[in-house]
């Protein structure tokens, strides 16, 4: 795993596995075989013979998951690829019962002499009281529901580990947060608030006022109409579109190039 990191992560991966590795060897050989001293380069050597042995097998329990389908191995896959280590196979059972074993012959004295901390350790992140932007969206803190709009836009970078190093970024958060959902700001100041109920006023006005003018004279022309029906007919003329007439100018006159022929007696000899 510390192999697929890039260069910079990669190189403090292996410096971290080493460590904890070098523990563990130092651990068994001074509690588990009874020495008291040990060489570094011994160490070393025998951290490297582990890795090894770990490293095969992952890869043969990965490739036992491939085989039947999975993406990841599980306990049973670990398990056969123990039993097809060359030359010795190692049977779980026994490995189990080994463990119990040293345990109950060490009293539980085997474990690591501290806790192992994780790797990479959790970067601190920004809290929102620090932000003083307008906060405008979902957030998961709790304290703050609301992410600043700064992380409006921000892809996020730490892929799942199943991701491949080739697959593109992700999205944008807020656009597949289930959490998120479109926040209207109000107005704070109360002179614009004031002044925004004056314009909406003016305008409700204003409507009401040529919807009166065309209720009069709907009215009007309605008075006219009964009195004299020839008042619809020119109406309903207006509002009819004109039909085009290529034939005939936009003065509505003749085209002297259409006009019928001329026919002119003959001169009497």
């Amino acid at each position: 795993m510390a192999d697929d990191l890039e260069d910079g992560t990669g190189q403090s991966a292996r410096q971290f596995a080493h460590a904890v590795s070098q523990m563990a060897v130092t651990n068994i050989l001074a509690k588990g075989a009874g020495f008291e001293y040990v060489q570094p380069s011994a160490t070393s050597a025998l951290v490297d013979v582990m890795a090894a042995y770990i490293q095969k097998i992952g890869r043969d329990a990965q490739e036992l998951a491939e085989v039947a389908g999975r993406a990841k191995p599980r306990g049973t896959d670990v398990s056969l690829a123990l039993k097809d280590m060359v030359p010795y196979p190692v049977g779980l059972d026994d490995m189990i019962k080994a463990f119990q074993e040293s345990q109950h012959r060490y009293e539980g004295k085997l474990a690591f002499p501290r806790e192992v901390p994780k790797f990479p350790a959790p970067s601190k992140k920004r809290k929102a009281d620090d932000d003083p932007i307008e906060e405008v969206g979902p957030s998961t803190n709790p304290s703050h529901p609301y992410p600043s709009i700064l992380q409006i836009g921000q892809r996020d970078s730490d892929k799942p580990a199943y991701a491949p190093s080739f697959a593109p970024p992700l999205p944008f958060k807020h656009s597949y947060s289930q959490q998120s959902h479109v926040v209207v700001s109000k107005e704070v100041d109360p002179k614009r608030i004031r002044l925004d109920l004056l314009h909406q006023k003016s305008e409700v006005q204003a409507s009401l006022y040529n919807l009166a003018d065309h209720v009069v004279a709907a009215r009007t022309l309605a008075k006219y109409i009964e009195k004299c029906p020839l008042i619809l007919l020119m109406v309903a003329t207006a509002l009819v579109d004109p039909v085009w007439k290529p034939h005939v100018s936009r003065l509505d006159l003749a085209n002297p190039y259409l006009a019928p022929p001329r026919v002119e007696s003959a001169a009497v000899s």
